[in-house]
Order: C-alpha cells, then structure tokens, then sequence
C-alpha cells in the first residue's frame, strides 16, 4: 500500500521503498496520485521539526512525542506515535526541515519536466534516496 511505500522511506529503507513504489506503479497508480499522499505524510515531519526548533528557541521543552501529536500523527494506538518519532530521529534536523523544500521541488518536476511517467518515477525514487538511512541525517545534501 501507499502507506507501506511511506513508512519505508520514512524509516530510511529505500530499498523497501523502491519495491513497493515499483509494485504500486505495477498495479497502476500514478506517481502524481502517489506523490499526494507521500508529501502530506512527510510534511507532518517538517511541521513536528519547526515545533520542536521554536520551542528550543523559546528555551522551552517540549518532548518529541508532544511535537509529532501536534504535527498531526496520531497517538492511538501507542506504536503508531513511537514509529513516528524513531522514523523523525531517523530523518534527523536537517533532512526534516529541507523536507518541504524537496517535496516542492519534486512537485514542481512532477508537473512539469517530469510529468511523464517514467520520469515521474525518477522524482520519487531520487526523493526517497535523499531519506536513506545510508546516508544519515548529516550526509544528506539538497
């Protein structure tokens, strides 16, 4: 499923990703259509990213958990909001606020110089590429 795609790339496993976006393109799902849900899930991590950085500018505490809940993920049942908050320090600092600067690039590409679908595919398998657990979240570059 769409959401399966999502948790891989989110947990870093581009290779899970890979396999899944492939078997979902298979199937007929078009990456426009996929990119939608892609993009909103992964915003959440940007948005939990800013809470998080305002509070610490504010000399503020606020516990990661507190800051995903808030960014939109869900509480219930208790592993969903433990798997957003490993799949976050995953993604670390720095690739989590680029997050929403690659999701408009990749949206601009994918209706534009990219809207066919092979080159379509590109765009999201170079997105999922910069989630790599491979490369860490110091390594990744925009």
């Amino acid at each position: 499923t769409t959401w399966e795609l999502i948790d891989a790339a989110a947990d870093g496993d581009t290779g899970e990703a890979l396999r899944q976006l492939d078997r979902l393109l298979q199937a007929g799902q078009e990456p426009i259509a996929l990119f939608g849900q892609i993009a909103w899930s992964l915003r959440r991590f940007t948005v939990a990213t800013r809470i998080f950085q305002d509070a610490e500018r504010d000399q503020r505490r606020v516990p990661l958990a507190a800051a995903l809940e808030q960014a939109g993920f869900r509480k219930w049942p208790p592993q969903e909001l433990q798997k957003a908050e490993r799949q976050l320090i995953q993604l670390g600092r720095d690739r989590a606020g680029r997050l929403t600067r690659w999701l408009l690039d990749a949206d601009l590409s994918l209706k534009g110089s990219h809207s066919s679908p092979a080159r379509a595919r590109f765009v999201l398998e170079h997105l999922f590429a910069k989630l790599s657990k491979e490369l860490g979240p110091r390594r990744a570059k925009s």
